[in-house]
């Protein structure tokens, strides 16, 4: 589906007007509803040590997470 919105008021001619492709809008509405459907089991799924693109949590906690578990290992002399 293909939508023909013109630049200007009056175009007339194909070469002044804007293509807008409407097919993505539909694979985006279909995320948004997968999305919001997982939203309620996330945390189940994903594991506590992910920190990446989840609500709540910040990229720099897995660094954090990495840096215990190495403070962890140092001081029980584990290699």
């Amino acid at each position: 589906m293909i939508e023909l919105i013109p630049k200007k008021d009056g175009d007339t001619k194909m070469s002044e007007f804007r293509p807008i492709v409407l097919i993505h809008s539909i694979a985006k509405l279909i995320t948004k509803v997968l999305s919001m459907r997982l939203v309620v089991v996330i945390d189940r799924i994903i594991s506590p040590a992910q920190t990446a693109f989840q609500r709540r949590k910040c990229i720099l906690d897995s660094y954090l997470y990495v840096q215990n578990s190495v403070r962890a290992l140092h001081m029980n002399k584990t290699p």
